[in-house]
């Protein structure tokens, strides 16, 4: 199997099979959120439909979504955020893994870019997918008198950080553990490709922010982060 990382717009993706994440109660992630901008509220849908929540493990598949390249979409539920742990993950990871097995994609794209492991690093998350796609797709039959069908799939990709559309800067979400208040702590950082100058942080630290992406152009850089609005509660919106 070939595995690679990919950046860019996910819509884009002509993979046979598109993993999207959602959280638990079906809070769309920024993965799901541009997906569901993208094809005209067809993943807010499915999600208001009550058919799906998000819960840890859940999988849900979507046939020839308007505005999205791939084939197919595979919602897959992360449940609560705050308790998305190696353990958890590699659940959530493994149902994943079996759902894409049992269908005929020969292609697949995790668009998990913006999914933070409270007690792990990016690359883990992408060590575990490909783990768990070998897991599901290998069949045994070298004793066997009878060959059994293997799974269509032959290659694996997953998205990078928010890179720039001219290539040059790169967002990603850096995120510490405070024990003390018992939750993850995420904050958006840029950093330029050829290393020419430190990375800086471009959100409050006052705030919680994640799921960071770019304009097409270039010229502006969106994120999630929960703050107060005046004369209002918190509310879930993108800076």
């Amino acid at each position: 199997m070939r595995y690679s990382i990919k950046s860019g717009a996910i819509e884009k993706v002509a993979a046979d099979c598109l993993v999207v994440p959602v959280w638990g109660k079906s809070a769309l992630s920024a993965e799901a959120s541009h997906l569901d901008k993208a094809s005209g509220k067809a993943l807010g849908a499915v999600i208001k439909s009550g058919d799906f929540n998000g819960k840890l493990g859940e999988t849900s598949l979507l046939y020839k979504i308007s505005g999205v390249s791939a084939r197919r979409i595979l919602l897959v539920g992360l449940g609560e955020r705050k308790k998305l742990n190696a353990r958890a993950a590699a659940k959530m990871l493994k149902s994943t893994a079996k759902a894409v097995a049992k269908t005929k994609s020969e292609s697949t794209h995790y668009a998990m870019a913006s999914v933070e492991i409270t007690d792990r690093h990016a690359a883990w998350l992408a060590a575990r997918v490909a783990q768990e796609l070998e897991d599901a797709c290998y069949r045994y039959d070298t004793t066997k008198s009878k060959k059994v069908t293997k799974p269509a799939l032959k290659s694996v990709s997953v998205s990078a950080p928010a890179l720039s559309p001219d290539g040059r800067l790169v967002a990603y979400v850096q995120s510490v553990r405070l024990e003390e208040e018992n939750r993850t702590h995420s904050e958006i950082w840029i950093a330029s490709t050829d290393g020419a100058s430190p990375p800086r942080r471009i959100t409050s630290p006052a705030f919680d922010s994640r799921g960071p992406g770019w304009s097409p152009k270039g010229e502006l850089l969106y994120f999630s982060s929960r703050r107060p609005v005046p004369g209002k509660t918190e509310r879930q919106g993108n800076s």
